[in-house]
């Protein structure tokens, strides 16, 4: 398959899919804010997938990159690897 794919979605459904990874990553550690991000890996894997998925999508928005390490942690997969 060629061409280019793009997954469209509010920002409203990014930013909650974003605050519920971070609140399923609090509750696993217990109620406390995980010291780093990438704590959340360790704390909750798919919670911590969840929360960088929604950070990549919201890139163009925030204006802030997501490292490379936190994608490759996540094992986010490009689209097109998937269809």
């Amino acid at each position: 398959m060629t061409g280019q794919f793009v997954v469209l979605r509010p920002v409203e459904a990014w930013v909650d899919q974003a605050e519920k990874a971070l609140d399923d990553i609090r509750a696993a550690n217990g109620g406390i804010e995980p010291p780093t991000i990438r704590d959340g890996h360790r704390i909750a894997p798919e919670a911590f997938s969840s929360l960088i998925e929604a950070m990549v999508a919201l890139q163009q928005v925030t204006g802030s990159p997501v490292s490379d390490v936190l994608v490759q942690l996540a094992v986010l997969r490009p689209i097109e690897e998937l269809l």
